[in-house]
């Protein structure tokens, strides 16, 4: 629904700011990973 896919791209942002924030945690976070489509 709309709601899911506001928080999903709110979540992308965030890790987009963390991964800005901190370079070195690029590869420890999979974020393709976190937006599994799920139910």
């Amino acid at each position: 629904g709309a709601l899911r896919n506001i928080a999903t791209t709110k979540h992308n942002l965030e890790i987009m700011i963390r991964r800005s924030n901190s370079t070195a945690a690029t590869n420890k976070v999979p974020e393709m990973t976190v937006f599994s489509k799920s139910p």
